[in-house]
C-alpha cells in the first residue's frame, strides 16, 4: 500500500512535468489527482483500522501535502 502511495506520488510528478512542457513521451496511464486522493485517503482507513498512527507515515518532506491531509481525514473515527 505504502509503496503504491509513492507510485502515486511519482506519477504525480510525471503529470507535473508534462504540465510544464517538460520531455515525456506517454503521460495516458498516469494517475489522476482525483485517483491518488482516493489512494490517500484509503491508506488513512487502513493504517487506522491497524492501529497505526497515520501521521508516522509521512516523511518530514512530505508533512501537509494533500496526499497527508486525505489520509489523516480518512483515519478520523466517524
Amino acid at each position: 500500500m505504502f509503496a503504491s502511495c509513492s507510485a502515486a506520488s511519482s506519477a504525480r510528478d510525471a503529470a507535473d512535468n508534462a504540465a510544464n512542457n517538460q520531455p515525456m513521451t506517454d503521460t495516458s496511464g498516469l494517475a489522476t489527482t482525483q485517483e491518488i486522493q482516493a489512494m490517500c485517503r484509503l491508506l488513512g482507513a487502513v493504517a487506522s483500522k491497524q492501529g497505526t498512527d497515520v501521521t508516522a507515515l509521512f516523511k518530514d518532506n512530505q508533512t501537509g501535502t494533500m496526499c497527508e491531509q486525505a489520509a489523516i481525514e480518512s483515519s478520523a473515527p466517524r
